[in-house]
């Protein structure tokens, strides 16, 4: 039922494209700034595994996508952004910003060649304490370890629970309930994807600087920032700036809020982050920000893998916001 209900929808929104309803949404998309939030590009499709492989797409879909936007926006970097942002259009086309949270080495094996290809900037965002390490990302060995010692559906559930527990609890009773995980369960390297889990080092990250490529923070450990003390707060803004800062030489002003939902947005959160030194700041939820949007929550719309093109269309077109279709 599921599957046909997805088909009957991809059919309805293929329909509204070629009706041209979607040049309609034109004045709604100039006058919003649209900030696209990737995270993996891989080599090969893994459509077929969706729940695993759902925060990637694959090199082939990314390309059709970037081109597709290529068609409708500007594509611009993360200056072009802020200056959107402070003084509204600067060109005919509404303004497109390519962004990557965590730091995976597939961002530039994978990503940067195809954004070049393009002509597309983008801002990626370090977890700092995961570069040039051999860690998996918490909630992705999390994930990992479950599902391992818990093979088929009673792994991935377990996993979704576990995830959603941590994300909701101080910082201190995620580390230790991460703590008794490690110590009871066993982790085979070898199921690991290691192309969609390996992070960059810090020579690749310079690499993706010589590029022209924007970078910003992504906090040391990605923690729920709302769920910390004020002072693994403070600790986890500025040492990733500072971190950056040093090995590349560049001048820190973004971060991006690890899961970035509302409940993440506090007052302190924000406040904590002008402090530490950032001028703007990026969230997720929505699909377009505008020029009245708080600079320390501007929205993005995170990008899932493995869906069908005309959903991707629809929801850049800006007529998804229009009429509200879900």
């Amino acid at each position: 039922m599921n599957r046909l209900r997805g088909t009957l929808k991809a059919a309805t929104l293929s329909a509204l494209e070629l009706s041209g309803c979607y040049s309609l949404a034109s004045l709604y998309r100039k006058s919003r700034l649209l900030v696209a939030c990737y995270h993996g590009v891989l080599s090969q499709d893994h459509s077929a595994d969706p729940a695993l492989y759902g925060n990637t797409v694959s090199a082939a879909e990314f390309a059709d996508q970037l081109e597709f936007l290529g068609g409708w926006f500007e594509f611009v970097d993360l200056a072009g952004a802020m200056k959107w942002l402070q003084d509204g259009p600067q060109t005919s086309k509404p303004p497109v910003l390519i962004t990557f949270d965590d730091g995976y080495r597939n961002n530039l094996t994978v990503a940067a060649p195809i954004l070049r290809r393009v002509g597309a900037p983008a801002v990626f965002f370090l977890t700092t304490g995961y570069i040039g390490t051999g860690r998996l990302l918490w909630p992705l060995e999390l994930e990992a370890r479950l599902v391992q010692s818990h093979p088929g559906p009673e792994g991935r559930r377990l996993a979704f629970e576990r995830r959603a527990y941590c994300k909701s609890v101080p910082n201190a009773s995620r580390l230790a309930y991460l703590d008794e995980l490690r110590a009871s369960t066993m982790l085979d390297p070898g199921a690991i994807d290691r192309e969609m889990n390996d992070f960059l080092t810090w020579d690749e990250v310079r690499q993706l600087a010589v590029l022209g490529f924007d970078l910003g923070s992504h906090t040391v450990e990605h923690p729920m920032l709302s769920r910390l003390t004020p002072s693994e707060l403070r600790q986890e803004l500025t040492e990733s700036r500072a971190r950056i800062a040093s090995e590349t030489g560049s001048q820190i002003s973004v971060i991006a809020y690890p899961n970035g939902e509302t409940s993440d947005l506090t007052p302190v959160v924000r406040a904590a982050s002008a402090e530490a030194g950032y001028t703007h700041a990026f969230a997720v939820g929505g699909h377009f920000s505008t020029r009245s949007d708080d600079p320390f929550a501007i929205r993005r719309w995170i990008v899932y893998g493995h869906q069908p093109p005309s959903i991707f269309r629809f929801t850049v077109s800006g007529l998804r916001d229009l009429i509200g279709f879900s």
